[in-house]
């Protein structure tokens, strides 16, 4: 998201902070320098990480050497649609901040409908996937 914002803003000045929520969402701008001030309990491969602002700690695990969120106490079909749609969500972000980069759009507009049909379309077949299986 931070890469979509980025390109966004670059190419589309203040209106592109709208296509990643802008003041009305998150600052995604912001995120690195909370996760700096946040407080680390790590026990091995284990973390809990605990922002100032936040009551819910996120949990972390590291796996082949890297820090991944650990959704383990999801359960597993639960854990796995919910990965699954948030890479779904986070290609379909990182392809439109590429498109933009290349001009492909000519307003924000045109740039936040294509974000919405590519997520919405990788949501979707996301969500039917464990159907499918069945």
């Amino acid at each position: 998201m931070k890469k979509l914002q980025d390109a966004s803003v670059a190419r589309f000045g203040d209106q592109g902070k709208n296509l990643t929520g802008g003041g009305n969402g998150p600052d995604f701008s912001e995120w690195s320098k909370k996760i700096d001030e946040a407080t680390v309990k790590q026990e091995g491969d284990a973390a809990t990480l605990t922002q100032k602002d936040s009551g819910e700690p996120l949990k972390l695990k590291k796996i082949n050497g890297e820090w991944k969120v650990d959704v383990s106490p999801m359960t597993s079909e639960m854990a796995s649609m919910g990965t699954a749609m948030i890479d779904s969500m986070s290609k379909a972000a990182s392809e439109t901040a590429d498109e933009i980069k290349a001009g492909k759009y000519k307003t924000p507009q045109e740039a936040q409908q294509a974000l919405s049909s590519k997520m919405m379309s990788s949501s979707l077949g996301k969500l039917n996937a464990p159907e499918q299986g069945k």
